[in-house]
């Protein structure tokens, strides 16, 4: 944790403008952005500290900082401790006898009020859903084919695990980066939980991502949803 409460917010500050901006953000831009009250040099000083405790890192000389996956974690933990207790879910789905129509109705509900690419999978059934491949695609990370390429990896990674992994129902697991027990690519994360469904069928549900994703929104839909099926 930045040993200070003014680094902890310049911490979540510098997160949440890189993943509005995707690209390194400075003192300049933090200070435009965000109103702290401080001067440039104090931003840089406090920048400085959180790149030597390993929370930012400087991609060039001369460039402003981006989150290291120890600053997504610190962000992601501050979220799901914030987000405890907030459950609510109307119940759309009970007229739904066949597990697969409900998973692939989860996964539609989830897309539209999160990011990233939605994943569910069926355990009894070995049957894998996606939905949001345009989304995903269509961010700044994506434009490399090679990024491409790796993020299918990663999706792939996923599939063989979940298959011969069980999840513990309920229990909401963010994984950045080098983090992800699934997968050897490290340049994505993944919001991930088991899942029990009504006639207690097991399945994974997940959304998948650049590590610059919404950890808000999705925390927060993904744990709507959940909170149905407990």
């Amino acid at each position: 944790m930045p040993q200070t409460v003014r680094q902890q917010e310049i911490l979540e500050a510098i997160i949440e403008e890189h993943i509005k901006r995707a690209s390194p953000v400075s003192s300049q831009v933090l200070g435009e952005a965000r109103d702290f009250g401080l001067s440039s040099a104090t931003l840089r000083s406090e920048m400085a500290n959180l790149t030597e405790q390993g929370f930012l890192a400087q991609p060039h000389t001369a460039a402003g900082r981006v989150p290291t996956d120890k600053g997504y974690r610190f962000y992601v933990d501050s979220i799901l401790e914030e987000q405890k207790g907030k459950r609510s879910f109307e119940r759309l789905l009970q007229e739904m006898e066949d597990e697969i129509q409900i998973l692939q109705s989860l996964t539609r509900l989830l897309r539209a009020s999160a990011s990233g690419l939605t994943i569910a999978y069926l355990s009894d059934r070995e049957f894998f859903w996606k939905e949001g491949w345009e989304e995903v695609l269509e961010e700044p990370e994506f434009e490399e084919h090679e990024t491409v390429e790796s993020f299918l990896r990663f999706l792939q990674d996923l599939e063989n695990a979940f298959a011969q992994e069980h999840l513990s129902a309920g229990e909401l697991q963010v994984y950045i980066g080098k983090e992800n027990p699934f997968s050897p690519v490290e340049d994505f994360s993944i919001i991930v939980s088991g899942l029990r469904l009504p006639k207690r069928q097991t399945g994974v549900l997940a959304l998948a991502g650049p590590k610059r994703m919404a950890y808000p929104e999705n925390i927060g839909a993904l744990r709507q949803l959940l909170w149905y099926f407990q």
